[in-house]
């Protein structure tokens, strides 16, 4: 019992954090050049491996369910809670919005048509699974990440004689700060890990396991799948890498692509979308339906608003960077006040992550 409830756990996690994120990592790494791009890949992704472990730490010790929100007022206060209920609902809706719109593109690349039919023939089912509740969206969640981890793996490999080694030796310094956001928004995935509590039955070793694994494996998976398009696309590489992928490796490629594309947004999204639904029954009292409809509602509409103004990339980059920066330095107040993680190497490292998320809002706005 204890690997699957590890697999289950990781695949939670996994499937939360690879979503959108991923295919927009190729087109800001390749402004940057790809081995500047990985370095950051690292840092971030190790930076946010640690406030995920502070977290899970803190949903151990802390009786009851809870999602972020009822965590922030336990441990510090109302204002807390305010502040994490309005960087969660800014961060998830506009994943939530984010996966709306890239399933619509992914799909209108490989049939042709209007993406927006697209969008919704995805958000309709999808929505109803997160209405369905965590044993629906758990059984869904291990099947979607065993498909799209295959269908990457079927992508990295088959592009290897494609690869051409001047894609990899650019690099311009001038784009340094670009692909932050991005890759913050691609990291992110702490949402989930109450729920990994409840997958594992609140075991101790199983949620540490769990959310360790889960937030390493996409690490490799974007530095890998990083390379794989940006060394075949280069400056070519589209906001949504695999539609540019497609479009150079060959016609098989453009299905193969989408379809990975398809695949991590729709598991993500059943995750966050449980993860709202679950906040706003949970920390707001909010009935069942009325949270669904909160969690899931919400995001469509401000999709068919945001969709005339504002790109892919420009979503995930602004919704990372102030959205999932005041998340982060709130998740690590809030670890930092558990008696748990009051040695002075826990609250260095604490210190550390705060300035990079603070880091990232101030370049963003400057």
């Amino acid at each position: 019992m204890k690997h699957n409830y590890v697999l289950e756990g990781t695949a939670t996690m996994i499937g939360t954090i690879i979503g959108a994120g991923v295919l927009g990592l190729p087109y800001v790494i390749s402004k940057v050049g790809l081995l500047v791009g990985i370095i950051e890949i690292l840092i971030i992704g190790l930076i946010i491996l640690a406030s995920n472990l502070f977290l899970a730490k803190v949903v151990l010790h802390t009786e009851g369910n809870h999602q972020l929100t009822g965590y922030a007022k336990i441990y510090l206060g109302k204002i807390g809670a305010f502040i994490m209920g309005s960087s969660m609902i800014f961060v998830n809706c506009g994943a939530l919005v984010a996966y709306i719109f890239g399933v619509g593109q992914s799909l209108a690349a490989i049939f042709g048509g209007d993406a927006l039919y697209y969008s919704f023939a995805f958000f309709i089912p999808a929505s109803f699974l997160v209405y369905k509740g965590l044993d629906f969206v758990r059984k869904w969640e291990v099947y979607l990440n065993i498909i799209f981890l295959t269908i990457a793996g079927v992508i990295c490999f088959s592009v290897i004689p494609k690869i051409n080694m001047m894609n990899i030796a650019y690099t311009n310094l001038n784009y340094l700060f670009f692909p932050y956001g991005v890759i913050l928004f691609a990291m992110l995935g702490g949402i989930a890990i109450p729920e990994v509590k409840e997958e594992v039955r609140k075991n101790k070793q199983y949620l540490m396991k769990s959310v360790l694994l889960g937030s390493l494996i996409p690490i490799v998976f974007y530095i890998i799948f990083s390379l794989a398009v940006v060394g075949v696309t280069g400056a070519e590489t589209t906001e949504i890498g695999t539609i540019g992928l497609g479009e150079r490796a060959g016609p098989w490629m453009i299905g193969m692509g989408n379809l990975f594309a398809i695949f991590a947004m729709a598991s993500s999204f059943l995750t966050i979308g449980l993860g709202m639904r679950q906040m706003f029954n949970y920390d707001y009292n909010i009935r069942k339906f009325y949270a669904w409809g909160l969690a899931c509602l919400v995001p469509l509409i401000l999709f068919l608003i945001v969709r005339h103004f504002a790109g892919f990339k420009d979503i995930i980059g602004f919704v990372g960077t102030i959205g999932g920066g005041v998340e982060g330095i709130i998740i690590v107040l809030m670890s930092l006040k558990l008696k748990e993680l009051q040695k002075w190497y826990h609250k260095l490292l604490g210190i550390i992550i705060i300035l990079v998320f603070i880091f990232g809002m101030v370049t963003l706005i400057s």
